[in-house]
């Protein structure tokens, strides 16, 4: 699995779009809470690559 920035950059940015759209149409809720934990879920995707990356490296299988 290679880390893909741009796809990632896009899907992050969609997500924010969301998250003001739902504080600008003043609802808070079930529809706000899914980006918010996705975008967690993006930001942290490349700190475990990094972490599988080293771990192969350290095996010698890269």
């Amino acid at each position: 699995m290679k880390p893909t920035p741009i796809v990632d950059a896009f899907f992050i940015g969609f997500l924010v779009g969301i998250v003001i759209f739902s504080v600008v149409v003043n609802r808070w809720g079930f529809l706000t809470l899914i980006p918010l934990v996705l975008m967690y879920w993006l930001l942290k995707k490349p700190k475990h690559y990094e972490a599988l990356n080293k771990e192969l490296k350290k095996r010698g299988l890269q």
